[in-house]
């Protein structure tokens, strides 16, 4: 099963985005927009990519 990372805007609060890693990124997105922030909400994926595209080792 592939890993993808994903970020998500806030389309009324363009300024908040929020980052995670997901295996099924229309359920992910579905609970993103059913969840507890209903100021953030709706919110949309601005970025996807499958984990075994990024580099190896320490992100920070």
């Amino acid at each position: 099963m592939s890993k993808w990372v994903y970020i998500l805007r806030s389309v009324h609060n363009p300024s908040h985005t929020y980052t995670g890693i997901s295996t099924d990124l229309r359920r992910r997105l579905a609970e993103h927009n059913a969840g507890k922030l209903q100021a953030l909400r709706p919110v949309t994926a601005v970025a996807t990519t499958p984990m075994h595209r990024l580099p190896r080792g320490r992100l920070d």
